[in-house]
């Protein structure tokens, strides 16, 4: 069953309309970065203090905003912390959502991040070293969920966040990154950082043209990958990658699934986030990816839901025989 929110019909419509006035007034980005006075707020947005306090009333009410003891306003705490995590910001969350009226009225995208090699990686670039810090902790709790391996492949690895925290656990476990030229300029550099540029190495092509050497890993990472795919192509991604799987070796998909505590709303909003940023992407449904799986070779599957940003975020591993 989908979740309820627990809010009437008047008290939906109110904080819709106060939520959209902040981000209308610019009050997002200031609201994430500390605490304020009203008066404050007010002169720097220049908006009508009994308006701006009326409003902040509703987000306070609604656990969006809180407000100190000396009676400053400050986006929640988890909201703040997860705000100051995401690639831009809040501001560049406010700036994605604010697109929906004219994504919904004329099919408007803020994003063409499935476009060809080159588009992608002109929007992957800059973005996936905010994309590692954003899913920092999940992946550290994947690598000790996970035995250690001695060979990893990461696919589509942009910052290498979560195969590089599965080499971390282990004292020899070597990584392989393969993503595009200028993308594999972060995973290096975090390689580095984490000590352990010794024991990788790296790919630098498009996924839908790699040519991998079979039975070479013991895990290939598929981590926020398929979902940029139609189900036919991440399916054909799927088929490509497994015979370079060692006997007995593991696919890792990580993504934002329709399963788990209170997943269906993120699982919803982050349908929308990808629509409005992709043309076919799409977060499969974790059935569809264990049928993808399965078609490609024996194997049996185990869920490992994470905490993550986004609500639905897990690991479905496959295990091959």
């Amino acid at each position: 069953m989908s979740p309820r929110l627990n809010l009437t019909a008047h008290e939906l419509a109110g904080v819709v309309g106060a939520a959209a006035a902040a981000a209308n007034a610019g009050l997002w980005p200031l609201l994430a970065q500390e605490a304020h006075s009203e008066a404050q707020l007010a002169s720097s947005t220049s908006v009508d203090p009994l308006a701006l306090s009326r409003v902040l009333g509703v987000l306070v009410a609604a656990g969006i905003v809180e407000r100190d003891p000396l009676g400053r306003v400050k986006l929640a705490g988890h909201l703040a912390d997860e705000c100051a995590a995401t690639p831009g910001g809040s501001a560049a969350l406010i700036r994605l959502f604010a697109g929906t009226p004219g994504f919904l009225r004329h099919a408007e995208r803020s994003g063409h991040m499935d476009g060809d090699g080159q588009t992608r990686a002109s929007a992957y670039a800059p973005t996936v070293g905010g994309l590692g810090r954003l899913f920092g902790s999940a992946a550290e709790q994947l690598a000790r969920e996970l035995p250690v391996v001695d060979e990893i492949l990461d696919v589509g690895a942009g910052s290498g966040i979560w195969s590089l925290s599965m080499a971390q656990v282990s004292d020899h476990t070597q990584v392989t990154g393969l993503d595009l030229p200028k993308v594999l300029d972060v995973f290096r550099g975090n390689a580095e950082k984490y000590g352990l540029y010794q024991r990788t190495r790296v790919l630098a092509c498009d996924y839908h043209e790699l040519e991998l050497s079979p039975a070479a890993y013991d895990r290939i990472v598929l981590a926020n990958v398929l979902h940029l795919e139609s189900a036919a192509a991440a399916r054909q991604l799927i088929l490509r990658v497994v015979p370079a799987l060692k006997a007995g070796g593991q696919i890792v998909v990580v993504d934002v699934f329709d399963s788990g505590a209170d997943a269906a709303l993120g699982h919803a909003v982050y349908q929308l986030h990808l629509a409005m940023r992709t043309q076919s992407g799409f977060a499969h449904a974790r059935r569809e990816i264990e049928s993808w799986l399965e078609s490609a070779g024996s194997c049996t599957t185990e869920f490992f839901p994470l905490e993550g940003y986004v609500r639905g975020l897990g690991a479905l591993c496959a295990n091959y025989r």
